[in-house]
């Protein structure tokens, strides 16, 4: 089958960022954030809310895990798991988000878009993104329990 996409780099944009994270088999919506009134891609990607923004010139992958508490005698053992994952991979990042209701944590990972992108780049990127944002969820989940069974 041929592929049908552009070879050549164009700059990214919230419809193209949709279709390629669609085409990678995400399933994602363009909403408009009610706060900031910022466009961008949002949805689930496994268990854990995404967002897909663009800022400037960055594509900026996100996942969040939501605690469900917002106990402050959580928010160390918190802070030291992600402190652990950040130190093991740098290049995706885990930071705690304290919310009125909860302790979020999230993590995202970064791509500098300036140049543009062909659309197997931007699929390629959408998708290893959200690999690198599961894998550093996941070590975070590890560091936790390894710190909880000291």
């Amino acid at each position: 089958m041929a592929d049908h996409f552009s070879a050549t780099p164009n700059p990214v944009t919230v419809d193209r960022v949709l279709a390629m994270a669609t085409g990678a088999g995400f399933n994602l919506d363009h909403v408009t954030d009610p706060v900031s009134g910022e466009e961008l891609v949002a949805g689930m990607v496994g268990d854990y809310p995404a967002n897909i923004l663009l800022w400037q010139d960055w594509l900026l992958i996100r996942l969040d895990h939501p605690t469900g508490s917002h106990d402050n005698n959580q928010l160390s053992s918190l802070l030291l798991a992600a402190n652990r994952c950040n130190n093991a991979a740098p290049r995706a990042r885990t930071l705690i988000i304290d919310t009125p209701d909860q302790f979020v944590v999230r993590t995202d990972y970064s791509v500098d878009i300036g140049e543009g992108l062909t659309d197997t780049q931007l699929k390629a990127v959408i998708r290893q993104s959200f690999v690198l944002a599961m894998g550093a969820m996941e070590s975070f989940h590890l560091a936790r329990k390894n710190i909880a069974t000291g």
